[in-house]
């Protein structure tokens, strides 16, 4: 085992009425994952519930107000620094325009069959893999 600090992310497949889901495109200059397909959400603040800091990343990330519906799955991952456990959620694009953070470069709506065509971030192409 790890003796390195433990960090959760929240994460969310967003779909569309078109059942396509959404993918951000990290910055260049992110310490993680530059340049990678990556899906919205984040690391939670502490003390944060789950599911507001899930609502708030995707509102930062993104602009867009979406419903959780369910956990799509869990996977855990490590950088040179951290552990981190990716609960990934699935829900539903309900309102609004994509307007990326600074964070994010890019965003495609992909069909779940295209999703690893995209150069994902190595733990969310891990878990989507176990998932198909």
């Amino acid at each position: 085992m790890s003796d390195k600090p433990f960090s959760l992310s929240a994460k969310i497949l967003v779909c569309d009425s078109e059942s396509r889901w959404l993918f951000i495109k990290r910055s260049d200059t992110s310490k993680w994952n530059p340049g990678k397909w990556d899906l919205p959400g984040g690391k939670l603040d502490p003390g944060e519930n789950y599911m507001v800091g899930l609502l708030r990343e995707v509102s930062e990330e993104t602009g867009l107000n979406v419903i959780i519906s369910s956990l799509y799955g869990a996977i855990e991952d490590e950088t040179d620094d951290f552990r981190i456990a990716h609960l990934v959620m699935a829900g539903d694009y309900v309102s609004g325009e994509v307007k990326l953070s600074r964070e994010h470069m890019d965003y495609k709506w992909v069909r779940q069959e295209n999703a690893l065509d995209l150069d994902l971030c190595d733990f969310l192409r891990n878990l989507i893999e176990m998932r198909m």
